[in-house]
């Protein structure tokens, strides 16, 4: 991931910023975990925003990279009795690598109840108590949730009221999807997704979403301000069991993928050569990214097989993080009913060109944008009948 990284920072003009991941780093026998994070980070482009999610959300048989952390073994399981040493050493490691902001912790909630606020409000009262000749960045707090709660208005509610008392900049998301699904067809948790985005940034702060994929982009209807993704799936969806030592870690061979960002949807290569194959049908225009810019995938348009390039799953990855960043940076327009207008018609150009794929055989079900359409649509009515005036008038401010 780290040479992925500095490659696409090199192309892609739209990223500003890197969120650091310590389950993805190894210390090796010259350089602890916190070493080789900063040594990296300091590698990172002037100009890019460097943060770091602590990944704290579960205690329960953490992986071998997390426990390398000495904030982590700080807090040694109770992160509640612990919380100021364990801070200590975070707030350490975050000045190492320069970020811009201090993520604090959070384990992961399954439900919003005065237990959680008082553990939210003692993590950052003591960051801010200890922050002092330690640490002047700004900090944000962590709101991991499982898919559960983000079902119940009431306690999305009940968090964006409560974040109004929290002495922080700003509110790093994180949100296990319904069935651990990579995109949902729930309208309500995605509905609500929105409602919290939107509840925090009217309480003054700074959002950012974390482990998202194009399907988030919704969230510039609600004015979030950044959208984290990865590589792999399981950093472009939220699961606590991530952070989970795996008791088998076997890796069957993995399919490569191809974003289509018109279509909201990824095809496996396989496919492509279908799509090859009936070209004189269905032109090949359609599956080029609209991005003139993006150079990693223009080797599959070469008039050869698909299959038969030189794509590599490197390539798939940087390919799907450039659009996307290009995609979140027309997310959110001058106006909230600009921004309402561009997102219908990014959904009703995705069902169109779905729509003619499928007349031809050409679809992958895996991460097919068409079975969350109607989730989409539904959220985005729903978000407007509750939420438009509002965000209507307070755009600019937001």
């Amino acid at each position: 991931m780290e040479s992925l990284t500095k490659d696409l920072l090199k192309k892609s003009p739209d990223i500003g910023a890197v969120i650091l991941s310590p389950r993805n780093c190894h210390s090796t026998s010259k350089l602890s975990a916190e070493a080789k994070m900063a040594q990296y980070a300091s590698q990172l482009p002037e100009d890019i925003k460097v943060y770091i999610d602590p990944q704290l959300f579960t205690f329960r048989s953490p992986t071998r990279t997390i426990r390398e952390f000495t904030y982590w073994n700080k807090a040694d399981g109770n992160l509640d009795n612990r919380c100021e040493d364990t801070l200590y050493s975070l707030m350490d490691l975050n000045t190492q690598c320069q970020t811009a902001a201090i993520i604090l912790p959070s384990l992961t909630a399954h439900h919003i109840d005065d237990t959680w606020k008082k553990t939210q409000r003692h993590i950052i009262d003591t960051a801010r108590r200890i922050e002092n000749g330690i640490s002047s960045s700004p900090m944000f707090a962590t709101v991991a949730l499982d898919a559960e709660v983000l079902k119940d208005q009431s306690q999305v509610t009940e968090i964006a009221l409560e974040a109004e008392h929290w002495d922080v900049d700003g509110v790093y998301i994180v949100c296990e999807h319904p069935n651990k699904d990579y995109l949902t067809d729930q309208p309500l948790w995605l509905l609500n997704y929105m409602l919290l985005t939107a509840g925090l940034k009217r309480a003054g702060k700074v959002v950012a979403a974390g482990y998202g994929s194009h399907q988030m982009l919704v969230l510039g209807l609600a004015k979030c301000d950044m959208l984290f993704s990865g590589n792999y799936l399981n950093v472009r969806r939220f699961d606590t069991a991530t952070f989970e030592e795996q008791i088998n870690d076997n890796i069957g061979r993995r399919k490569i993928w191809y974003y289509v960002p018109q279509a909201l949807s990824e095809f496996k290569l396989e496919t492509l050569d279908l799509a090859w194959q009936v070209s004189e049908h269905i032109s090949p225009i359609l599956f080029r990214s609209p991005y003139s810019d993006e150079p990693y995938a223009k080797v599959l348009f070469s008039g050869a097989l698909p299959s038969s390039t030189d794509y590599k799953e490197g390539d798939s990855f940087k390919h799907y993080l450039f659009c996307l960043a290009r995609q979140a940076v027309a997310a959110s327009h001058d106006t909230y009913d600009e921004t309402l207008a561009a997102y219908d018609v990014q959904l009703q150009v995705a069902e169109k060109l779905i729509a003619t794929f499928k007349d031809f055989g050409i679809f992958d079900k895996d991460r097919n944008f068409a079975d969350s359409f109607s989730a989409a649509h539904q959220a985005v009515s729903s978000f407007d009948k509750a939420m438009g005036f509002v965000m209507r008038h307070e755009w600019e401010q937001l």
